[in-house]
């Protein structure tokens, strides 16, 4: 038997991605790394349908400058009122816990490619797979 999450009966893993279900409801379920990677990818590209879809309703994230709490809070901070919208995230390093947490260092650029800052963001899982913590640390 694996002891990859989602490798359970009916599920396939595909390398980089997670796993694919085939049958009545075929489906794609991201691996936890994969999920991290999605979660800048959806913001940077302002794909907040999805970025909500990665999330656990009761989500918190913790950092320097606050604290979200709920899903809805974080999707429409990150929608409506982020200072500065016009950034990406550079992804540096992914590293995996055997628990199944999920670290990412990387750097948040603005337009023109200029570092804002680094960071390091720590994501928990909940059992369904979805984001149900991020603690973040900035430099």
């Amino acid at each position: 038997a694996s002891s990859s999450p989602g490798a359970e009966a009916g599920w396939v893993p595909i390398e980089g991605v997670g796993f694919y279900s085939s049958g009545a409801s075929a489906r794609i379920r991201m691996d936890a790394t994969s999920t991290a990677r999605a979660y800048y990818d959806y913001i940077d590209t302002d794909q907040y349908e999805l970025l909500g879809s990665l999330i656990a309703p009761s989500f918190v994230q913790e950092r320097p400058d606050r604290t979200f709490t709920g899903r809805a809070q974080f999707v429409e901070f990150m929608q409506e009122e982020r200072p500065v919208k016009d950034t990406s995230h550079d992804i540096i390093s992914v590293f995996s816990a055997p628990a199944g947490d999920v670290a990412v260092e990387g750097a948040l650029r603005r337009a023109d490619g200029s570092a804002m800052f680094r960071f390091v963001d720590v994501f928990r899982f909940d059992e369904s797979g979805r984001i149900g913590e991020i603690a973040t640390y900035t430099a």
